[in-house]
């Protein structure tokens, strides 16, 4: 396993995921080998098997809250928004601070015209992480773009702090 991830670490993806599939060989339970697994797929935005290691660590992992969130991750990308909003409030339900998921949430929410649910996790996002710059842009793009929460000072405040995030890690 721990040869695995240093090969995806070191982005030389086939040689992980063969590591990783030897691992599992010895232990089909191997739950760091079967996340590995589809962690390598989902850096390759290979969704369709990253999706099936992730459903696998649903099975395998207690908490199962970055499966969850790539899961959903997955399903915003295929634009099964309904699928992928339940994907991430399982993931929230494990951990009420993951911004990330909040993230995909709003996303989602998003793209089935939910505005201001978006914005309320696009918000709750930003709040948790005020040092992520994407966080930032996506409440400004909301403010900007939704008609029915337009406010174009808000947008521009998050915009601003976006842009300051940006430049002070650059």
């Amino acid at each position: 396993n721990e040869y695995g991830y240093a090969l995806y670490m070191l982005e030389r993806y086939i040689e992980s995921i063969e590591k990783y599939k030897k691992a599992l060989a010895l232990n089909p339970e191997e739950k760091t080998a079967v996340k590995g697994i589809a962690d390598v797929y989902f850096s390759n935005k290979d969704y369709t098997n990253a999706e099936i290691y992730y459903k696998k660590c649903l099975t395998l992992d207690k908490e199962p809250k970055v499966a969850n969130y790539k899961l959903g991750f997955i399903k915003n990308e295929n634009k099964e928004y309904q699928k992928a909003i339940d994907y991430e409030l399982a993931s929230i339900k494990l951990d009420e601070d993951y911004a990330a998921a909040y993230n995909e949430l709003a996303y989602a929410y998003s793209q089935l015209n939910q505005k201001s649910v978006a914005l309320d996790n696009y918000l709750k996002a930003h709040n948790l992480n005020p040092n992520h710059a994407t966080y930032a842009s996506n409440v400004g793009d909301m403010y900007y773009a939704a008609t029915d929460l337009k406010d174009l000072d808000k947008a521009m405040l998050y915009y601003k702090k976006s842009l300051a995030i940006e430049n002070t890690s650059a």
